[in-house]
């Protein structure tokens, strides 16, 4: 193996870094209570919770091709935390 490929150590906390950059590889948004957007993965929330499959199912799709899950009941702190937990364990 060439020893300049970079793997990462641990594949969640590389992804959790696209959710904390706004990354255009996230596929999936979701809308929280203070008008803010947070950015994530369908594939990676799909597999914390069969109600969150369910939503993504059930989710509209923007003009630029992105889920959209509305949470406005949910603060932009506690959304990170549930991701946070979801993508690092």
């Amino acid at each position: 193996m060439a020893s300049n490929v970079y793997f990462p150590r641990n594949l969640g906390f590389h992804l959790y870094g696209q959710v904390l950059s706004n990354s255009p590889l996230c596929d999936t948004i979701i809308e929280v209570n203070e008008n803010k957007q947070i950015f994530c993965h369908a594939a990676i929330i799909s597999c914390a919770s069969d109600i969150l499959k369910e939503l993504l199912d059930l989710a509209t799709v923007n003009q630029n091709g992105k889920k959209v899950l509305n949470f406005t009941s949910a603060c932009s702190e506690t959304m990170f935390c549930v991701l946070d937990y979801i993508y690092t364990g």
